[in-house]
C-alpha cells in the first residue's frame, strides 16, 4: 500500500493489486485506508470488470484467478485483455503481485511422478508483466522460495538475461540447483544489496507465555 501511494503522489494513478482470494479485497481496503488512502479508489475488479464503464483512475484488485480465466470464446475479450485495456500501453504505474507464491509452478519441471507443466495462474502473471513493460513490479510473499524454479515467474528482479551472470531462465535454475543452498543464498544477498529484495525477520524479543 505505501508503494502505490508514494506513485500516486508522483502522479500515477492506476495500479494493479493481485492476490490470492476475493475475499482479500477486505484486507487490502484495510491497509490502504490505515495509511489515509480513499477507500473509493480501490477497486474490485473481480467484481466489477466486466462493467460498461470504469473509474478512470485507482487500485485495481483482482486475483490470479480472475486474470487467467475470461469468456470461453477465444474471439472475446480475456480478462488479461481487460485489465491491460483499462490500464493503457504507456503504463507505468505498479503492480503488486501479493502471495506471488502462487506463481512458483512457473516452467515445467521434473518430479519424482513425471513432468509438471507451468500453472495457469503463473502464466498470466507472466504475461501481464510482459504486455506491460513500463510497470513497476512488486512481488510480496511470505513463503519465498524452497527451489530456484520457484523464482522463474519473477522475470523484473534482473536476475537472469542481458547482463547478469545467466543468459537465460533456464541457465540460473539449472547453476542455483547445482549450487545448492549457498548459491540461492549468494543470490539473496545480491537482490538485498541492489536494493530488489528486503526481508522482515521475527523475533522472539518481548514475547511473553
Amino acid at each position: 500500500a505505501g508503494i502505490i501511494t508514494d506513485n500516486m503522489n508522483q502522479g500515477r494513478k492506476r495500479h494493479v493489486w493481485i492476490s490470492q482470494k476475493k475475499d482479500l479485497v477486505n484486507d487490502a481496503k484495510r491497509d490502504w485506508t490505515d495509511i489515509g488512502g480513499d477507500a473509493s479508489k480501490l477497486l474490485d475488479f473481480n467484481r466489477d470488470m466486466d462493467k460498461p464503464t470504469l473509474p478512470s483512475d485507482g487500485i485495481a484488485f483482482l486475483t490470479y484467478g480472475k486474470l487467467k480465466d475470461g469468456p470461453k470464446d477465444a474471439t472475446q475479450a480475456q480478462n488479461i485483455d481487460k485489465l491491460v485495456k483499462w490500464l493503457g500501453p504507456d503504463f507505468d504505474g505498479t503492480i503488486n503481485f501479493d502471495e506471488a507464491h502462487t506463481m512458483s509452478n512457473a516452467t515445467e519441471t521434473d518430479g519424482p511422478r513425471g513432468k509438471t507443466d507451468a500453472s495457469e495462474n503463473a502464466l498470466a502473471g507472466m504475461e501481464l508483466q510482459r504486455r506491460l513493460p513500463n510497470a513497476r513490479v512488486t512481488y510480496v510473499s511470505a513463503t519465498g522460495a524452497t527451489d530456484p524454479s520457484n523464482l522463474a515467474y519473477a522475470e523484473r528482479l534482473g536476475i537472469w538475461g542481458h547482463g547478469t551472470a545467466f543468459p537465460t531462465k533456464q541457465a540460473f535454475i539449472g547453476d542455483m540447483e547445482k549450487g545448492g543452498l549457498a548459491a540461492m543464498e549468494s543470490v539473496a544477498q545480491s537482490l538485498k544489496a541492489t536494493g530488489s529484495y528486503g526481508a522482515r525477520s521475527l523475533s522472539p524479543k518481548g514475547l511473553t507465555y
